[in-house]
């Protein structure tokens, strides 16, 4: 069976997540690397990537590539996405898939007019405890879902040209609906910014369901303690999750802040999960039936659009 042939596009903080797991992932041969900075480059070279580029369009327009991981800004997602698919490349993007929801449908047509597979890294959906919520849910082991709340908090320096929402929401978005398949109808929000005189640095949002359940979200980038948690209540029985280190504890309504009991998850690589995931929707021809397709990343753009719509702390 042939590899697929990838490249990754940005090869800076995630990027070189990205590279490092490609380099020995099954199926696939990291081939081709592109980013402004040519130290990055240099590192490459030095692990055996046999091309490297300053200048995307180089590598997209090599014949030898088969599919990209595009890590770079967010705001370039569109442009470099676009520009990958026209070249006939299968595409996995890094959150968010663009800045908007009119590109984000664009580029999901023409994946489909390319017949090509387009994904969006929604990493959490290939997290061990996230997806044990998934199963626990379906399997009814909750009952009737009241609410979820979500911490994503952490100490983080400023991102040029981005909030605290655009940066850590859409894993919230994501994951919720990984657990309980809805998306929200509406939503209440109010979020500060205190280093800088715009773009959020803490925010607390309201989804509201129409089937009445909500979820309830922290993020923050000034809180010293790093937290990925996840609370399900349902009413049956309650969860606990720590996404970071993928542990997973139950409380039956009878001992509810009081006794708990872990459940043993073994932890998942999720990112490697993720891009083998990619790669092997690359080599079927998988085109929309991935569990991070392009349109599971519109419904995140559009949750986070919605979130701004409803700012309640006046800065649109």
């Amino acid at each position: 069976m042939t590899e697929i042939k990838v490249g990754v596009i940005g090869a800076g903080y995630w990027g070189k997540k990205h590279i490092a797991e490609l380099l020995h992932l099954p199926d696939c041969k990291l081939v081709a690397v592109s980013d402004l900075n040519s130290n990055n480059l240099e590192k490459c070279r030095m692990l055996g990537i046999e091309k490297t580029y300053l200048d995307y369009n180089e590598l997209l327009a090599d014949g030898g590539v088969e599919a990209v991981s595009i890590c770079a800004n967010n705001e370039s997602h569109f442009e470099i996405a676009k520009a990958a698919l026209l070249a006939g490349k299968h595409v996995l993007v890094e959150k968010p898939l663009t800045m908007d929801t009119a590109t984000s449908m664009e580029l999901i047509e023409l994946s489909k007019k390319q017949n090509k597979v387009l994904c969006v890294g929604h990493l959490f959906r290939f997290n061990s405890v996230v997806r044990k919520l998934r199963e626990m849910n379906q399997n009814g082991e909750f009952g009737k879902l009241h609410f979820i709340r979500t911490q994503w908090t952490n100490n983080s320096p400023l991102i040029a040209n981005t909030d605290v929402i655009l940066d850590l929401s859409p894993h919230v978005f994501d994951l919720c609906n990984f657990i309980t398949g809805w998306w929200p109808e509406t939503n209440s929000y109010f979020g500060n910014s205190f280093r800088r005189p715009s773009l959020d640095e803490v925010a607390f949002i309201r989804s509201d369901y129409k089937n009445g359940f909500v979820h309830y979200i922290e993020l923050s980038w000034l809180i010293p303690e790093k937290s990925r948690t996840v609370f399900v209540v349902g009413e049956k029985i309650s969860a606990k999750a720590d996404c970071g280190s993928q542990r997973l504890w139950v409380y039956e309504p009878k001992t509810l802040g009081a006794t708990e009991r872990e459940i043993k998850i073994e932890p998942s690589n999720a990112l490697a999960e993720e891009l083998s995931s990619f790669i092997l929707d690359c080599r079927t021809n998988n085109i929309g039936n991935s569990s991070n397709t392009g349109e599971v990343g519109l419904k995140v753009i559009e949750s986070i659009l919605g979130c701004r719509k409803y700012d309640t702390g006046g800065k649109q």
